[in-house]
């Protein structure tokens, strides 16, 4: 997640914690206040900062300087520099860790489920993550299929990921969250019934998927998306989605329990 160092520049401005995401991962968590939360690849902390705002006491881990300069002070967020696999903590430290958004980008989720095992014994595990699989097919992979197809390597099935995670030891539970129309994290696909969104390059450049892509490439999706918006052609084809408030793209989430 180093490359964030590259790449994460203004992150903070367009991946805000959502308050839905925030919601489930509290409900899932199901913790007494002041139980210590491990956020590993917590990026710029928003989600940490949202967290703690629950009444917990949250380690902050993150390998990128970029990102954790861009972090606001929490008075109940301590950060921790560290990657999943290599976690600077005590053996059963934490009551819960969660990982937002971020297992795409561990080196080994083998050796990041040990760590996250090792310093959370008896706790819960939950994870919020990404299956193109599980996802209906819209718009967006028409006009950037190379970074839908490249989805299918970064992103394992969730079954498996799952049964990596608990190793086969603790039970799990798969919960899929549908996409609202207005999403305050500005991750890929939060803007499903928004395409004019995507012709800003400042929202595509904090989305890994459109930062770590060939701008070659995203290029061509995007002169395309602004011609067929402009002519009309993209609501005809798509434009039915408008009519829709929420949508099912594939994005779950995993919670493990001992």
């Amino acid at each position: 997640m180093t490359v964030y160092n590259e790449i994460g520049k203004g992150y903070s401005i367009h991946r805000q914690a959502d308050s839905r995401i925030v919601e489930s991962i509290y409900r899932l968590l199901d913790l007494p206040a002041n139980s210590r939360v491990i956020d590993v690849g917590a990026g710029t902390g928003n989600y940490s900062n949202a967290i703690a705002e629950k009444g917990y006491i949250v380690n902050a881990v993150e390998p990128s300087n970029e990102m954790r300069l861009q972090a606001k002070y929490h008075p109940k967020v301590t950060w921790v520099q560290g990657t999943a696999e290599d976690m600077p903590l005590e053996d059963d430290v934490a009551d819960a860790v969660v990982a937002i958004l971020s297992i795409h980008h561990f080196k080994s989720l083998e050796k990041a489920s040990l760590e996250f095992n090792r310093i959370c014994k008896n706790g819960t595990i939950v994870i919020f993550t990404f299956d193109p699989r599980e996802s209906a097919k819209i718009w967006l992979s028409d006009y950037f299929p190379s970074i839908f197809e490249s989805a299918y390597f970064a992103f394992e099935p969730i079954e498996k990921v799952a049964a990596t995670i608990s190793s086969d030891k603790y039970r799990y539970e798969i919960h899929p969250f549908s996409l609202p129309s207005d999403l305050s994290d500005k991750f890929m696909a939060f803007g499903w019934k928004y395409p004019e969104l995507y012709l800003d390059a400042t929202i595509r450049n904090s989305m890994s998927a459109f930062a770590l892509t060939d701008q070659t490439i995203t290029n061509v999706g995007i002169n395309r998306l602004k011609n067929d918006l402009e002519t009309g052609f993209w609501n005809e084809k798509y434009g039915s989605i408008k009519k829709l408030n929420e949508i099912d793209l594939g994005y779950r989430f995993i919670k493990i329990t001992r």
